[in-house]
């Protein structure tokens, strides 16, 4: 249980712990303003790119699939001639 103390201390301490924590607020409050307008200007001028996020995992995969033919072929292609050098 606390005691309440209506002092002038008590009272002045009160005042400047509420006019910190208030500061503190508003700069955080000026802080997430300001992170959101970067945020703003990124995507309005493109180089924050979330609309294309599956435009480019498209092409990621396409080319991953490209990749992975070329590898089988090769593999298949290795096999085939080291079946002739055999047979000869």
């Amino acid at each position: 249980m606390q005691i309440e103390k209506n002092d002038r201390n008590s009272t002045a301490l009160s005042q400047y712990q509420s006019q910190i924590e208030t500061a503190a607020l508003i700069r955080t409050s000026e802080d997430i303003l300001t992170l959101t307008r970067q945020m703003q200007e990124l995507w309005l001028f493109g180089q924050l790119k979330t609309l294309d996020a599956s435009d480019i995992q498209g092409r990621i995969n396409g080319d991953a699939k490209e990749v992975a033919e070329m590898l089988a072929i090769l593999v298949d292609g290795s096999q085939e001639d080291n079946t002739i050098k055999v047979e000869n």
